[in-house]
């Protein structure tokens, strides 16, 4: 499969870590512009850097997701500075709180849900228009094992994921006639930050999923394939846990 990205416009989301990171340093490393998104301005401008220091070029916009204002503003900047998007990878969520349902409160349901449903609902139309109008994009969100199977103590992230997976599928059969692909990538645990942070209670870190995986499972989503879409994969722990 062809991976030459040149001249590809790739905005991801959650881009200052994680698969995030891993996916900006990979479609950057195959050609592509490729436009960061995240809360966090120092971290981004690292990812920034790296890319740039291996020739390649990127772009860096701080964004509070859960905040509609800042989505819409954002994606004004991004057309006006880099261009319309070839490629969206949504990425960035809030991950699992560790609550049993009836721990969980109305303000986690808001946090969790504007972040990990909404934010996508809105990121969406901010790109599709230019896409159905050349006939040709990818559009990958990054759901999770969660929402395949729900797990205890984790309902309202898992509900969120599903959620995800109803959405992807949707606007898979939307997009077909304008020759547009869209794609879900549901990892097991991968070896972040704040699963390092939690390593004592959550097994062997070694044997979780390494970031840089799950970016080569996106660039097979962005592959020139001129008749298929790749419309979900499932990414598992190879070693137990």
């Amino acid at each position: 499969m062809d991976h030459n990205l040149r001249g590809k416009v790739a905005i991801i989301t959650g881009a200052s870590s994680g698969i995030g990171r891993a996916i900006a340093m990979t479609f950057a490393g195959c050609g592509a512009r490729v436009v960061l998104i995240a809360r966090n301005q120092q971290r981004l401008n690292e990812v920034k850097e790296a890319i740039e220091a291996k020739g390649g070029e990127a772009f860096a916009f701080q964004v509070d997701l859960g905040q509609p204002q800042e989505i819409e503003d954002v994606f004004a900047k991004i057309r006006s500075q880099a261009g319309d998007a070839d490629i969206l990878v949504n990425n960035a969520g809030v991950g699992s709180l560790g609550k049993t349902v009836v721990e969980t409160t109305a303000e986690d349901y808001q946090r969790i849900f504007d972040v990990n449903v909404r934010a996508i609902f809105l990121i969406i139309p901010q790109v599709l228009p230019a896409m159905i109008k050349a006939r040709e994009g990818t559009i990958i969100n990054i759901g999770s094992i969660s929402g395949k199977a729900g797990k205890a103590n984790q309902a309202l992230y898992c509900a969120s994921k599903f959620a995800l997976v109803g959405l992807t599928e949707s606007l898979l059969e939307e997009v077909k006639a304008h020759n547009i692909r869209v794609s879900l990538i549901c990892p097991d645990v991968v070896h972040t930050e704040s699963n390092g942070k939690a390593k004592s209670s959550r097994g062997n870190l070694e044997n979780y999923i390494h970031p840089g995986d799950i970016a080569q499972a996106a660039l097979l989503c962005v592959s020139d394939t001129q008749t298929a879409t790749i419309k979900e994969i499932v990414v598992r722990t190879r070693r137990p846990i």
